[in-house]
């Protein structure tokens, strides 16, 4: 189930999940339109941090809003957050890999990030049956924010974004 199981139960409606669901998507096309703005505001690293914060912060917002329109919030910045930070990665891995080997490169960058999905789904997934759905959301949120900070204060604007854009990366493995 969607992490927004907890207001879907408070509810009981399947219309408060689809209006959660279409809350999102409403997201993903204001992210969409939004992005020519983004990528002149900030870099390519800054959009893939600042799409974790939102995502994190957009996670805590809907994990425990008192109401189904603060959740719609929530769902349309996590619509925002998904479309600006994979568009920006998958616009970078695109650009970074060889004209031979795109596509098979793509195809690893898609499975990763769905295994990553699986993976991640699992793990949060099972600490929401050991303890709450909201515990569950905070955690991954919280480690999300901490994630950046380490990121910020180890790398700074040196991530990997970057050097798939300056292609220091040597894909010719693939």
């Amino acid at each position: 189930k969607w992490a927004f199981q907890t207001i879907y139960e408070r509810s009981g409606s399947a219309g408060t999940f689809t209006v959660l669901l279409a809350s999102m998507g409403a997201g993903a096309i204001l992210g969409a339109m939004l992005m020519p703005r983004i990528r002149q505001m900030l870099s390519g690293e800054r959009t893939v941090l600042t799409g974790v914060a939102a995502q994190s912060i957009a996670s805590l917002t809907v994990a425990f809003a008192p109401h189904i329109s603060v959740a719609v919030l929530g769902m349309m910045l996590s619509g925002v957050a998904l479309l600006a930070t994979a568009n920006t990665l998958g616009v970078a891995a695109q650009m970074a890999l060889p004209n031979w080997v795109r596509a098979r490169g793509m195809s690893i960058y898609q499975m990763s990030i769905m295994g990553s999905t699986a993976i991640g789904a699992a793990i949060w997934g099972k600490l929401a049956s050991l303890a709450t759905v909201q515990i569950s959301m905070a955690v991954a949120a919280i480690s999300g924010l901490m994630k950046d900070f380490w990121v910020t204060a180890t790398i700074g604007n040196h991530l990997p974004v970057y050097f798939l854009k300056k292609k220091c990366l040597s894909l010719t493995v693939l």
